[in-house]
């Protein structure tokens, strides 16, 4: 088509209004080199101005400006998907990104380098607060990883490895790969009341055990903006919990056969489960107190774990 556009990029956003206008001004300064791209930014359900930045930005950048109600980035994706004819390729990222200034054309020389591949991601790194004292235990590189989405998978573009997936700031998927109206899990979310970490994860899953492979490419990068907030333990324990009932989706239901022949046994195992992470949790206190919050995050995230499968168990009666 004509007026096709190469890039489309989908952008969820809630009530972030100044940083949503400084990743704005960011991607403006992105090197198109001829590359037609546009830019479809979701309003959450705001209550800030978000609209009015958004709109600010239309003829700069060429964006266009959706509602969705429900909370939620899957939701927003969803919504965006829906009624937008997408460019030839999808490029999902965050409402808190700085992009590198090749980002387009790293993009897009990726898709042409891997011409049997529909899935990429690419690099992340962090943009720390200034003025904010930086904890020790947020220099290691697993904690970077799960709790600030810093990726650096490989040095060198490759294929993931099984079990391995991009993250939310920084991956694209060229448009087949949401023929027959594939969407996102609307019930897999992460939103103020409901905050469930598997929001990509799922989506990835499903498309590798349909037979789709994903490519790494470090060329494209982006930088992640950290708060002040999230660089205190406390965060980095919610989120903890938050992957942890992300698992019970992920993974295979446990044990649904004992759930419905045995069920008395499958919630005793439950609760003695809970109760097993309740000492552990007890134990890593002493940890938290020297900061070094990594036995009381994997406490958190089996409780999480097991929180949701009942959850789930008692939603199945219904």
């Amino acid at each position: 088509m004509k007026d096709e556009s190469d890039i489309t990029v989908i952008i969820a956003t809630y009530n972030r209004a100044e940083t949503l206008n400084e990743t704005l001004n960011s991607m403006s300064k992105v090197d198109s080199g001829g590359i037609k791209a546009e830019f479809v930014i979701v309003d959450n359900n705001s209550t800030d101005n978000t609209k009015e930045v958004i709109l600010k930005w239309h003829e700069r950048l060429n964006t266009k400006y959706l509602f969705e109600k429900i909370p939620g980035q899957n939701p927003a994706r969803n919504r965006a998907l829906k009624e937008i004819k997408p460019g030839k390729i999808i490029v999902f990222t965050d409402d808190d990104v700085v992009p590198n200034v090749n980002w387009f054309k790293t993009i897009m020389q990726s898709t042409e380098q891997w011409p049997e591949y529909s899935i990429f991601g690419g690099r992340i790194y962090p943009l720390w607060p200034v003025n904010t004292s930086f904890p020790k235990w947020a220099e290691d590189d697993s904690i970077q990883s799960f709790g600030f989405a810093v990726h650096n998978y490989k040095t060198h573009q490759c294929v993931y490895e099984k079990n391995d997936y991009p993250f939310s700031p920084n991956f694209w998927v060229k448009r087949d790969v949401f023929n027959n109206n594939r969407m996102f899990d609307n019930r897999i979310e992460w939103h103020p009341k409901n905050r469930i970490m598997a929001t990509e994860t799922v989506f990835f899953r499903d498309l590798v055990n349909e037979g789709y492979r994903i490519v790494y490419c470090p060329e494209s990068v982006v930088g992640h903006k950290i708060k002040p907030e999230q660089l205190k333990i406390g965060s980095i324990l919610e989120r903890s919990y938050s992957c942890g009932r992300g698992l019970a989706h992920i993974r295979s239901f446990c044990k649904p056969d004992m759930l419905k022949q045995k069920p008395v046994l499958w919630y005793t195992m439950r609760f003695g489960a809970l109760a097993k992470i309740g000492i552990k949790f007890t134990g890593s206190l002493l940890h938290l107190a020297f900061e070094k919050p990594q036995p009381a995050m994997y406490a958190m995230q089996w409780l999480g774990y097991n929180i949701e499968l009942l959850r789930l168990a008692a939603e199945n009666k219904k």
